[in-house]
């Protein structure tokens, strides 16, 4: 299904210059050819830069049970899949997001072989696209401890991935990993050979694909755990497909209903809201569009003007809504003593004008003292000074006036502070947000060629001697066929089992030669 493609710094066609088609499936089993298929996909379409055109996520009918232990892993079990499309239902989409890209996954003959086989089942046979397998291309470029998924995310971000194992999750993660060695690699990287798309003639006919399906798409907790944010950002960020009307207003109704007490949304609704989304195969758009409809019909309903301590609510309503542009809507809010616990004693008037100015400018106010307080206001300080929490932690306790100048003294400073700037939307590239050149960037590139399939110690020490000009006894070239030359007199013990293992790759030629050895390549 796939011509391969290298990265490379010698050469080739810039690879900034494509877009990629990022696809990641999780399967009922490791073999298409005992019967096991697909039961999750995600299509990422990116830029090279890591700008997002398209995102497409489902899970999949598979037609046969899914193992327990194979459940367990990647968390799909047969009640996720009774009520999703087949694969049949959505291998439109998957071409349509495939065209004119080059398509990408890490360890891509993985994929590849079960999407040979899920589109073998449905009579369409297919001409080669252009592909790129990411662990090949990250073993040729960076010198890194692990090149598995998590370990591709963690030596280019500094960071281990929140999700693994969920489609979309790990079709953004290869995506980000790509984007990343594109743009922050230390010099121009190229596409080898130039890629070469079928033509729209070569491909299977619409009219011989069943009809389009709703996609079931999987969330996760794509940000805090408990956060409805983090769910919407879990969801495809643009899709093609229309949502259902219905389906929308049912959603909308539901988060209604969870904001009715107020403009907090529980764990429960949180989780219910969830299952809406992912079951209606809405996109972050279509979500996102519900919950400004929903934020600003709340804040149409708020008296004029807007108290403080309602602004402060609606704003964080926005955050977790996942529309934080919205807060540029609201008046100015004075939170200078944000942060700033206050505990009032006694029921003198002085005593509940100073707390309450202090709450209109962000501070909050409780009735009992805790290590967490910053200040008691009291008339009768050395009552207060007595209690076992104030010497504990050592509380200030100070009469309303001196309270006031503290408090006033404490919004001066921070008035004059540069505030920050209200939140805005997302940033939806996929790329990570690191300087400089990737970790472990490689002085001397290694062949691609034999970076691919079984890539044990042995291997990776034959592959790295073949890319250090240094060491002349073993030598790589690709005219007329890619061929590894090894002299005789280098083959130590794990050299030499490195080498018996690269006579069984296919399209390599292996060559062990006597005599002298040459000099070291410039």
């Amino acid at each position: 299904m796939f011509h391969p493609l290298h990265l490379v710094r010698d050469g080739g066609v810039d690879a900034l210059a494509f877009e990629y088609t990022i696809v990641d499936v999780e399967t009922t089993g490791l073999d298409p050819r005992r019967g096991h298929r697909v039961c999750e996909i995600a299509v990422v379409r990116v830029r090279g830069d890591g700008e997002v055109v398209e995102e497409f996520s489902s899970m999949v009918n598979p037609g046969r049970r899914i193992p327990r232990e194979v459940a367990e892993y990647h968390g799909i079990g047969d009640a996720d899949v009774a009520g999703a499309p087949s694969f049949a239902q959505l291998a439109g989409t998957l071409l349509r997001m495939a065209r004119g890209a080059v398509v990408v996954a890490h360890n891509l003959p993985f994929e590849e072989a079960f999407l040979d086989a899920e589109f073998a089942r449905l009579g369409l046979p297919l001409p080669e696209f252009p592909g790129l397998c990411t662990v090949t291309a990250f073993r040729s470029q960076a010198d890194w401890p692990a090149y598995r998924l998590s370990g591709s995310v963690r030596s280019l971000s500094g960071e281990w991935p929140r999700t693994e194992h969920v489609a979309l999750a790990d079709a953004r993660n290869t995506a980000s990993a790509l984007t990343t060695l594109l743009t922050r690699a230390p010099l121009r990287l190229g596409l080898r050979p130039s890629p070469v798309w079928p033509s729209p003639s070569d491909l299977p006919d619409p009219s011989d694909l069943p009809d389009a399906a709703r996609a079931v798409a999987r969330t996760y907790w794509a940000g805090h755990r408990g956060d409805l944010a983090a769910l919407c950002r879990s969801l495809p960020l643009r899709t093609r497909m229309s949502p259902d009307p219905s389906a929308v207003a049912e959603y909308r109704s539901a988060l209604e209903t969870a904001l009715a007490g107020g403009f907090h949304i529980d764990g429960d609704d949180i989780a219910e809201l969830g299952d809406m989304m992912g079951a209606a195969g809405f996109d972050r758009q279509t979500v996102r569009a519900v919950h400004r409809e929903v934020w600003r019909a709340a804040h149409r309903s708020m008296e004029v003007p807007v108290p403080d301590r309602t602004a402060r609510a609606l704003r964080w309503l926005a955050q977790d809504l996942d529309v934080p542009e919205l807060v540029g809507e609201l008046p100015p809010i004075h939170d200078e003593l944000s942060g700033v616990r206050l505990v009032p004693r006694g029921d003198d008037a002085d005593v509940r004008a100073v707390v309450a100015w202090a709450e209109r400018h962000g501070a909050s106010a409780s009735s009992r003292p805790s290590k967490t307080t910053s200040m008691i206001v009291t008339t009768d300080v050395e009552r207060a000074s007595r209690l076992k929490v104030v010497r504990e932690h050592g509380i200030p306790v100070l009469p309303p006036r001196d309270a006031e100048a503290e408090l006033r003294r404490r919004v001066a400073v921070a008035a004059e502070r540069p505030r920050r700037p209200e939140p805005d939307a997302e940033d939806d590239r996929l790329v990570f947000p690191v300087p400089g050149p990737p970790t472990g960037w490689r002085d001397h590139e290694i062949p691609a060629e034999l970076c691919e399939g079984a890539y044990v110690r042995p291997v990776r020490r034959l592959a790295e001697a073949a890319a250090d000009p240094a060491v002349s006894q073993v030598r790589f070239g690709r005219d007329p066929r890619p061929t590894l030359t090894v002299h005789r007199g280098a083959l130590s013990g794990e050299l030499r089992e490195g080498l018996e293992i690269l006579r069984g790759r296919d399209g390599l030629v292996v060559e062990v030669v006597s005599g002298r050895a040459s000099a070291p390549r410039p």
